[in-house]
């Protein structure tokens, strides 16, 4: 017979595991989501793509609000077979003409490669956001602008907020995310998703009514609440397009 006086220590490490059970599983309620791409859904296109193109498709929720513009990407049957040499291209639908690859990095915007995506239009179909997210977050995040005179304009909003906050994660001195980033943007809670469940939004990349960018951003070193000596970072700011820079910024971090 187990001595009562052991009782309480074995009750404790079963709640322990019962807590630890359940951190686990609400730490992958934040991983990557899946997408209407992620579930088969293929976007209706005005004309068939050119043969060059035959293993792509209309990336869904990417046509801009006009239907002049959106974009394509390897459909995901042909997404491994295409890993090293897949492009995310932006297109006039019709008549049909490449306008710009968008660049990758670590995304590749597939679930089942613990990767999603958000595309949001400004209402004048002459701008959109990509987010490329990777397991926590986003990885790499364009403004990509489609000028008068057609030709387009990209910028990296996240490597400018990365040059920002550098500073003080060094003066940290924390361990960095992986030997290739010292630190990620963590999504948290700003994920928008349909009654599917499926991603199709970001509320921290979002055009303002004057068709600037709010950004609301988490960044860390290491996003485990288990670890003690993480870098953290809140970031807030409007990116003015006009001036291409941020402004009103606010920024709040510690070293836990």
């Amino acid at each position: 017979m187990v001595p009562h006086k052991l009782l309480p220590p074995i009750i404790n490490m079963r709640k322990l595991f019962i807590f630890f059970l359940i951190s686990t599983i609400n730490l992958c309620a934040i991983y990557a989501e899946p997408t209407p791409y992620d579930n088969g859904a293929v976007a209706a296109l005005p004309e068939p793509l050119p043969k060059a193109f035959v293993d792509y498709q209309l990336l869904p929720l990417s046509r801009s609000p006009d239907s002049k513009y959106g974009l394509i990407y390897p459909k995901l049957s042909r997404l491994n077979d295409l890993w090293d040499t897949k492009r995310l291209i932006l297109v006039r639908l019709t008549p049909f003409k490449v306008l710009a690859d968008i660049p990758m990095r670590y995304s590749h915007l597939a679930f089942k490669t613990k990767s999603d995506y958000c595309v949001s239009w400004t209402k004048d179909s002459s701008s959109f956001l990509m987010v490329e997210g990777i397991k926590w977050g986003a990885d790499k995040v364009f403004l990509c602008e489609i000028l008068p005179n057609k030709k387009i304009a990209l910028t990296d909003l996240t490597i400018k907020i990365v040059h920002i906050l550098r500073p003080y994660y060094l003066k940290s001195k924390a361990k960095p995310y992986s030997d290739k980033i010292e630190f990620i943007f963590v999504r948290d809670d700003r994920g928008v998703t349909n009654e599917s469940g499926e991603l199709i939004g970001d509320k921290g990349w979002i055009f303002t009514s004057d068709g600037n960018i709010k950004v609301d951003c988490t960044c860390t070193s290491n996003p485990s609440p288990y670890s003690t000596d993480a870098w953290f970072a809140k970031y807030t700011a409007i990116w003015n397009r006009e001036k291409k820079c941020f402004t009103g910024e606010t920024f709040t971090g510690k070293q836990w």
